[in-house]
């Protein structure tokens, strides 16, 4: 294998730093030396030598170079610019990359630019903004049907709605990302997504789960060579060092990351801004200033300021100044955080300036405007991060305290305490702890607010109602919902005792927390446990021994049906999240009761539209099982013949002997066996439309006859002396190529041209798998109610593995596999990818050639003769095989799929 050759393999692996390696490894070829110039200097970007790729790039676009080459290069530069910061630049590169790309059909650049595009347009101006350029990488990367395209573009996605705060929707995509990716592996992008785990794991804040993430994200991104995913792994980990309040791990972390990749890019950005919040948290106030203004000088215009890592060092600066008690100048900062979050759509960044704000209300003693603030904060909590919550309750214990209401002060200190408790946030723990003892130290602004009396009764509805709308919010975080269960019973006074506990897979227990003697459980028969969930290998429950009265035996009761509706709950909320797929059709289709139009389909069917007001011979061309039939239908239902027969006939269902009877008629006794007049498919079609299938097999016999009626209306059926009018529409379809039938002599060439005057060519389902999904949601619409299955749906992850399949037999094929999918399945279910057929799920989709440059295809016309031009591609398909494998035959053999025996047979007999 050549070094081009092997470095194009290292780089679809996303091992870049090996592939830089390998191009850099020895002497290359004049016909090879500018795609390895071209796949250094992408390497070089990856791995973080930005000013060597930009060099390299540059002088190659001085060069002669193809359309296809031009995109590579200046996506390249849109890439490098994007890291320097330079983001008005990497736009106008990247633009010019996807029209160079779009004029080449090269896909695999035109997508990767999109991506980036999507990245761009995202970050400056929202996620609504960038929703028409990701429907356009969505449609290329479906049409190119290369899984790792498809997997980047999740990933892409993942990352945007992980900046949003949108952490389940992160995980989501980041998992079909991986499900795409195991059968064609890619380090680096394995590495991102175990990144976006990683990030997602921490906001939500399953800290276990996020170290796992980390490890995993750091070995990846290291042995891909790619310094940008690298410093993002850092980043997170210091993230996660900051949860766990190992300020100084963090900082390491933070300092790490900038020195690894030093630019102007968002991640170098993110590392300022993350390294400045931990400054904060250490009280280091003046470190912190010099950091937020170091990013406050890289600001280039105020279209910046929405960026994410520029919104959240807003409001970082906001608590800086908190701190410092510059309550004005917060404010100010405060509002243009809110301002920023919702420009772009940053929920959570929204969630987090609402409970700041109401945090400075609180210490300026404007109690009623901080609760405006956090009343505005409740409307937005989500399940997304315990942590966001347990600041809300924070803010509210102490608003709570400041009024005199200490009760209830301490009631939402506990939640807040459970909520960070559940998460092993102890750097949450530790600010709670400050937070509280500030506030219980009135102020004489404080001693003047009148004190609110409160009665037990009240007081009690209000933790039973509060802790209600937390189960709610965290019922998918079963420690959670335990620790609060039992708070609960402890504000009811309805158990003698009770004990949150979880249980590992090797059977320890521990004790979260209880209420009440432990002994009371061996003595008290009533006693009982209730299985609240289970998640990494643990399960969770509560124990509880109820007070031997009816009212707390009552309240047991609604226990139990909170926690099954809590499950509820939690089922509808992923149900509605799956419902939300990513792979939408943005084209409206149309539906006739057999088929759905879109992308070309769609453009098939409007031409369609167009030509059924003529009377002219239409002629419809395409694979078997593209839908010609469909296309004649519409031809006939958008005609004036619309009320009049349509009448499909296959030219091969019958035998050639009785072809003619049952085209034109016959008369009793034309011929043996003719018992009673026959009038024939045409005559049957009387003002109507005849749809003739598989016009290319009808014999040269009867093509004479057929081309009389096109061109005078007339028939004669067998045993008749006269002709006679018949007033007929003719559409024909073939799969068979009838310019080279006519140069063969099997079709007449007059009569090709008579059907040919106007021509509709179908593409096979392979080259427009933008319609598949709209296809596989019709089919299984029209399936589920053939086989009465009520509401059905196909989890994205099986439209996915759809796409990629080739679908020799076309949307045939494609409705055979959802009605049998259907068949087998339960009402109201959900398809998923073990419902596949296995010998759809066992095809790996081939690697899709990055472009038309590299070597691996070859052209050829298909007028030629089919014994040589077989010839010439297995000729070389094999030079390849044997080229690609250092001349071994045994692995060249198992590469083409054949024996050994039949690669020295083939050699032989080629001549190599």
């Amino acid at each position: 294998m050549d070094l081009v050759a092997s470095a194009k393999q290292l780089m679809r692996a996303g091992r870049f730093s090996d592939a830089l390696s390998a191009i850099e490894s020895g002497p290359l070829s004049s016909t090879h030396r500018t795609a390895a110039q071209i796949l250094k200097s992408e390497a070089l970007e990856r791995i973080g030598r930005l000013g060597q790729a930009r060099a390299l790039a540059s002088s190659l676009l001085k060069s002669q170079l193809s359309s296809a080459e031009r995109a590579a290069c200046e996506y390249i530069l849109g890439k490098v610019c994007l890291e320097d910061g330079e983001t008005d630049d990497a736009l106008g590169h990247l633009q010019r990359a996807a029209s160079l790309s779009t004029e080449s059909k090269d896909s695999y650049y035109l997508c990767w630019t999109q991506i980036a595009l999507l990245t761009v347009i995202a970050d400056r101006l929202g996620y609504e903004a960038a929703m028409p350029i990701l429907a356009e990488a969505r449609a290329t990367a479906t049409r190119a049907g290369d899984p790792q395209l498809l997997a980047a573009l999740h990933v892409r996605v993942a990352k945007i709605d992980g900046k949003r705060g949108l952490g389940k929707s992160a995980k989501r995509h980041a998992r079909f990302a991986r499900n795409l990716l195991e059968r064609d592996p890619n380090l680096w992008l394995e590495a991102s997504i175990e990144n976006i785990d990683f990030a997602a794991s921490i906001v939500g804040s399953d800290f276990e789960s996020a170290r796992r993430h980390g490890m995993r994200a750091l070995e990846l991104a290291k042995a891909s060579g790619v310094a940008v995913t690298y410093c993002g792994c850092l980043c997170n980990l210091g993230n996660l060092h900051q949860a766990h309040g190992e300020f100084d791990r963090a900082v390491d972390c933070f300092e790490q990351a900038l020195t690894v990749f030093p630019s102007q890019g968002e991640n170098t950005l993110i590392s300022l801004e993350s390294l400045a919040r931990v400054r904060l948290l250490q009280g280091r106030k003046e470190d912190c200033l010099q950091i937020l203004e170091r990013i406050e000088e890289s600001i280039v215009n105020d279209t910046d300021r929405v960026r994410y890592a520029y919104r959240h060092a807003e409001l970082t600066h906001t608590q800086l100044l908190w701190r410092q008690c510059r309550f004005d100048e917060a404010h100010v900062h405060a509002e243009r955080v809110l301002e920023l979050a919702r420009r772009v759509g940053d929920a959570f960044l929204y969630q987090l300036g609402l409970v700041t704000r109401a945090q400075l209300f609180l210490d300026q003693c404007r109690i009623d405007d901080a609760l405006r603030s956090l009343s505005d904060a409740s409307t937005h909590l989500s399940s997304e991060s315990p942590e966001l919550h347990a600041r809300y309750e924070q803010t509210v214990a102490c608003a709570s305290v400041t009024v005199g209401d200490g009760a209830s002060g301490r009631f939402h200190y506990e939640r807040a305490k459970r909520l960070y408790e559940s998460v092993r946030s102890r750097s949450g723990i530790a600010e709670l702890e400050r937070g509280w003892a500030a506030a219980r130290q009135p102020s004489v602004e404080q001693e003047q607010i009148a004190r609110r009396n409160i009665s037990p009764t009240e007081l009690a509805s209000q933790q039973v109602l509060n802790g209600l709308a937390a189960l709610m919010i965290h019922g998918a975080r079963f420690e959670y919902v335990a620790r609060e269960l039992v708070g609960l019973l402890d504000s009811m006074g309805a158990a003698d005792y009770a004990a949150a506990i979880v249980r590992t897979a090797s059977g320890e227990t521990e004790v979260l927390s209880e209420i009440g003697e432990s002994s009371l459980i061996s003595v008290t028969e009533s006693a009982r446990r209730m299985s609240i969930g289970s998640a990494a290998d643990k399960s969770f429950e509560i124990m509880v021994s109820p007070k031997r009265d009816v009212a707390s035996s009552a309240t047991m009761s609604s226990l139990t049906v909170v926690v099954s509706t809590l499950r509820d709950l939690q089922r509808a909320r992923d149900e509605q999240e799956q419902r939300a797929a990513l792979w939408e059709v943005e084209e409206t289709y149309q539906t006739d009761g057999r088929a759905i139009s879109t992308g070309h389909m769609h453009d098939v069917m409007t031409m369609a539209k167009r030509v059924a007001s003529t009377n002219v011979s239409v002629l419809v061309t395409g694979e078997s099982g593209t839908g010609k039939e469909v296309v004649a239908r519409a031809i006939h239902n958008y005609s004036e013949r619309a009320l009049k027969p349509f009448i499909p006939f296959n030219c091969t269902a019958v035998p050639r002997e009785m072809l003619e009877s049952q085209l034109f008629g016959h008369r009793r006794g034309a011929f043996t066996g003719a018992e009673r007049d026959n009038p024939g498919v045409i005559r049957a079609a009387r003002d109507g439309t005849l749809f003739l299938d598989e016009i290319g097999e009808m014999g040269l016999d009867l093509q004479p006859k057929l081309l009389r009626f096109l061109e005078s209306g007339e028939i004669c059926p067998l045993g008749e002396s006269t002709p006679f009018r018949v007033n007929v529409r003719i559409v024909a379809a073939t799969n068979s190529n009838l310019e080279a039938l006519v140069r063969e002599g099997r079709f007449r060439e007059d009569l090709f041209y008579r059907l040919n005057v106007i021509r509709l060519s179908i593409r096979p389902l392979r080259e427009r798998r933008d319609e598949i999904p709209g296809l596989i949601r019709h089919f299984i619409a029209r399936a589920a109610e053939e086989f009465s299955k009520s509401q059905l749906r196909a989890a994205d992850e099986t439209i996915e593995r759809l796409l990629l399949y080739s679908w020799p037999g076309n949307v045939r094929q494609l409705q055979n596999e959802i009605r049998r999918m259907v068949a087998f399945s339960e009402p109201n279910a959900v398809l998923t990818v073990s419902d596949i057929s296995d010998d759809i799920l066992s095809v790996t989709p081939a690697p899709v050639p990055i472009s038309t440059s590299r070597g691996l295809e070859i052209t050829v016309p298909l007028t030629e003769k089919l014994l040589p031009t077989l010839n010439r591609v297995e000729r070389e398909m094999i030079k390849v095989a044997l080229r690609d494998n250092q001349g071994r035959i045994d692995a060249a053999a198992k590469a083409l799929g054949i024996s050994r025996k039949g690669l020295y047979l083939k050699r032989q007999r080629l001549g190599l």
